[in-house]
Protein backbone atom coordinates (compact mmCIF):
# COMPACT_ATOMS: atom_id res chain seq x y z
CA UNK A 1 0.00 0.00 0.00
CA UNK A 2 1.40 3.31 -1.35
CA UNK A 3 0.34 6.01 1.64
CA UNK A 4 -1.26 9.40 -0.76
CA UNK A 5 1.13 12.44 -0.49
CA UNK A 6 3.87 12.42 2.39
CA UNK A 7 1.70 10.36 4.63
CA UNK A 8 3.29 8.39 7.15
CA UNK A 9 1.02 5.17 8.12
CA UNK A 10 1.76 3.52 11.44
CA UNK A 11 -0.34 0.32 11.98
CA UNK A 12 0.26 -1.72 15.71
CA UNK A 13 -0.66 -4.91 16.75
CA UNK A 14 1.11 -7.45 19.32
CA UNK A 15 3.03 -10.71 18.59
CA UNK A 16 0.61 -13.22 20.48
CA UNK A 17 3.70 -15.31 21.08
CA UNK A 18 5.92 -12.88 22.70
CA UNK A 19 3.25 -10.38 23.85
CA UNK A 20 5.56 -7.41 22.05
CA UNK A 21 4.19 -4.53 20.69
CA UNK A 22 4.87 -4.49 17.12
CA UNK A 23 4.99 -0.98 14.78
CA UNK A 24 4.39 -1.42 10.89
CA UNK A 25 5.29 1.76 9.37
CA UNK A 26 5.37 3.41 5.80
CA UNK A 27 8.34 5.32 7.06
CA UNK A 28 10.77 5.24 10.34
CA UNK A 29 10.58 8.07 12.66
CA UNK A 30 13.72 10.22 12.95
CA UNK A 31 17.34 8.23 13.36
CA UNK A 32 17.38 9.63 17.15
CA UNK A 33 13.86 8.52 17.86
CA UNK A 34 13.78 5.26 16.66
CA UNK A 35 13.53 1.69 18.51
CA UNK A 36 13.51 -1.98 17.82
CA UNK A 37 9.43 -1.93 17.94
CA UNK A 38 9.28 0.32 14.22
CA UNK A 39 9.70 -2.07 11.14
CA UNK A 40 9.59 -0.32 7.98
CA UNK A 41 7.39 -2.57 5.36
CA UNK A 42 5.26 -2.06 2.30
CA UNK A 43 1.86 -2.09 3.97
CA UNK A 44 -0.58 -5.15 2.85
CA UNK A 45 -3.70 -5.63 3.70
CA UNK A 46 -2.06 -8.87 6.48
CA UNK A 47 -0.83 -5.72 8.23
CA UNK A 48 -4.38 -4.28 8.68
CA UNK A 49 -5.91 -7.26 9.54
CA UNK A 50 -3.51 -8.40 11.95
CA UNK A 51 -3.80 -5.34 13.66
CA UNK A 52 -7.51 -5.66 13.98
CA UNK A 53 -7.85 -9.22 14.78
CA UNK A 54 -9.36 -9.14 18.22
CA UNK A 55 -8.78 -11.77 20.54
CA UNK A 56 -11.19 -14.65 20.71
CA UNK A 57 -13.28 -12.85 17.93
CA UNK A 58 -10.92 -12.76 15.28
CA UNK A 59 -8.16 -15.18 13.71
CA UNK A 60 -5.04 -14.16 14.90
CA UNK A 61 -3.09 -12.35 11.70
CA UNK A 62 0.29 -13.42 10.00
CA UNK A 63 2.89 -10.69 8.73
CA UNK A 64 6.34 -11.30 8.86
CA UNK A 65 6.64 -14.46 10.03
CA UNK A 66 5.23 -13.55 13.37
CA UNK A 67 1.10 -14.21 14.69
CA UNK A 68 -0.25 -11.21 15.75
CA UNK A 69 -3.18 -9.87 16.95
CA UNK A 70 -5.05 -6.17 17.85
CA UNK A 71 -2.69 -3.90 20.16
CA UNK A 72 -5.95 -2.13 21.39
CA UNK A 73 -5.56 -2.98 25.25
CA UNK A 74 -1.93 -2.94 25.36
CA UNK A 75 -1.26 0.37 22.64
CA UNK A 76 -5.29 1.92 22.18
CA UNK A 77 -3.47 5.22 21.59
CA UNK A 78 -0.23 5.26 20.50
CA UNK A 79 0.51 8.90 21.53
CA UNK A 80 4.32 7.80 22.33
CA UNK A 81 5.16 6.15 19.26
CA UNK A 82 3.77 9.14 17.49
CA UNK A 83 5.12 11.62 19.38
CA UNK A 84 8.52 10.23 18.03
CA UNK A 85 7.65 11.64 14.29
CA UNK A 86 7.66 14.59 15.96
CA UNK A 87 5.03 16.21 14.82
CA UNK A 88 3.97 20.01 14.62
CA UNK A 89 0.22 18.77 16.29
CA UNK A 90 -1.21 15.66 17.20
CA UNK A 91 -5.72 14.95 16.99
CA UNK A 92 -6.58 11.66 19.54
CA UNK A 93 -9.42 9.85 18.78
CA UNK A 94 -11.10 7.47 21.02
CA UNK A 95 -12.56 4.85 19.93
CA UNK A 96 -14.86 4.78 23.27
CA UNK A 97 -18.27 6.51 23.17
CA UNK A 98 -20.36 4.83 25.98
CA UNK A 99 -22.17 7.22 28.40
CA UNK A 100 -20.45 8.36 30.98
CA UNK A 101 -21.04 7.38 34.42
CA UNK A 102 -21.56 3.48 32.33
CA UNK A 103 -24.67 2.02 33.32
CA UNK A 104 -24.30 -1.01 35.32
CA UNK A 105 -23.95 -4.12 33.17
CA UNK A 106 -26.83 -6.57 33.03
CA UNK A 107 -24.91 -9.15 31.35
CA UNK A 108 -21.73 -11.12 30.98
CA UNK A 109 -20.53 -9.69 27.54
CA UNK A 110 -21.78 -6.22 29.16
CA UNK A 111 -19.42 -6.87 32.23
CA UNK A 112 -16.27 -7.64 29.40
CA UNK A 113 -17.03 -5.07 26.97
CA UNK A 114 -16.96 -2.49 30.53
CA UNK A 115 -13.64 -4.06 31.54
CA UNK A 116 -11.83 -3.82 27.99
CA UNK A 117 -13.64 -0.17 27.65
CA UNK A 118 -12.32 1.00 31.00
CA UNK A 119 -8.81 -0.66 30.69
CA UNK A 120 -8.39 1.67 27.15
CA UNK A 121 -10.38 4.55 29.11
CA UNK A 122 -7.21 4.14 31.49
CA UNK A 123 -4.75 3.61 28.56
CA UNK A 124 -5.81 6.68 26.50
CA UNK A 125 -5.66 9.10 29.22
CA UNK A 126 -2.64 8.19 31.26
CA UNK A 127 -1.03 8.45 27.58
CA UNK A 128 -3.10 11.96 27.25
CA UNK A 129 -1.84 13.54 30.29
CA UNK A 130 1.79 12.00 30.38
CA UNK A 131 2.14 14.30 26.47
CA UNK A 132 0.71 16.80 27.94
CA UNK A 133 3.08 16.69 31.09
CA UNK A 134 5.88 16.41 28.69
CA UNK A 135 4.28 19.74 26.98
CA UNK A 136 4.13 22.38 30.21
CA UNK A 137 7.78 21.08 31.01
CA UNK A 138 8.93 22.08 27.38
CA UNK A 139 6.62 24.99 27.80
CA UNK A 140 8.59 26.00 31.24
CA UNK A 141 11.94 25.64 30.51
CA UNK A 142 12.06 25.22 26.65
CA UNK A 143 16.35 25.84 26.63
CA UNK A 144 16.67 22.28 28.89
CA UNK A 145 15.25 19.99 26.82
CA UNK A 146 15.38 18.97 23.29
CA UNK A 147 11.30 18.27 23.36
CA UNK A 148 8.90 20.82 22.58
CA UNK A 149 5.55 21.73 23.06
CA UNK A 150 3.17 20.23 20.46
CA UNK A 151 -0.65 21.46 20.53
CA UNK A 152 -2.99 17.85 21.40
CA UNK A 153 -6.78 17.61 20.80
CA UNK A 154 -8.72 15.21 22.32
CA UNK A 155 -11.86 13.87 20.92
CA UNK A 156 -13.55 11.35 22.98
CA UNK A 157 -17.44 11.05 21.94
CA UNK A 158 -19.47 10.07 25.57
CA UNK A 159 -22.84 9.76 24.52
CA UNK A 160 -23.00 7.71 21.25
CA UNK A 161 -25.84 5.15 21.76
CA UNK A 162 -23.89 2.30 21.29
CA UNK A 163 -23.82 -0.82 24.22
CA UNK A 164 -20.23 -1.49 25.37
CA UNK A 165 -21.15 -5.07 24.43
CA UNK A 166 -22.06 -3.62 20.93
CA UNK A 167 -19.06 -4.86 19.24
CA UNK A 168 -20.80 -8.28 19.74
CA UNK A 169 -23.63 -8.05 17.74
CA UNK A 170 -22.09 -5.43 15.16
CA UNK A 171 -23.88 -4.62 11.89
CA UNK A 172 -23.07 -2.23 8.98
CA UNK A 173 -25.86 -0.19 9.85
CA UNK A 174 -24.12 0.32 13.33
CA UNK A 175 -21.26 1.05 11.41
CA UNK A 176 -22.51 3.65 9.05
CA UNK A 177 -23.96 5.39 12.55
CA UNK A 178 -20.86 5.15 13.96
CA UNK A 179 -19.22 6.99 11.15
CA UNK A 180 -21.49 9.76 10.76
CA UNK A 181 -21.46 10.43 14.84
CA UNK A 182 -17.65 10.75 14.35
CA UNK A 183 -17.97 12.90 11.90
CA UNK A 184 -20.07 15.52 13.79
CA UNK A 185 -17.91 14.51 16.93
CA UNK A 186 -14.79 15.47 14.91
CA UNK A 187 -16.62 18.85 13.34
CA UNK A 188 -17.44 20.41 16.46
CA UNK A 189 -14.08 19.58 18.33
CA UNK A 190 -12.07 20.88 15.37
CA UNK A 191 -14.41 24.19 15.26
CA UNK A 192 -13.35 25.25 18.58
CA UNK A 193 -9.54 24.09 18.33
CA UNK A 194 -6.94 27.81 17.33
CA UNK A 195 -3.33 26.40 17.20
Amino acid sequence: MRPAWDTTIVVSAVDENSGDVVRFCSKLPPPHRRDPQFRQVDLTVDHILSSAAVPLLFPPGRADTHTLVDAGLVANTPLAPVMRYEPDRVIVVSGAGITRPAPSPTSLGAAIGLLVDNVAHFALHADYDHAQTVNRLARSAPEATAKREVPILLIEPTDLGFSVDGFLRFTPGQARSMIEYGREQAEKALVGWDV
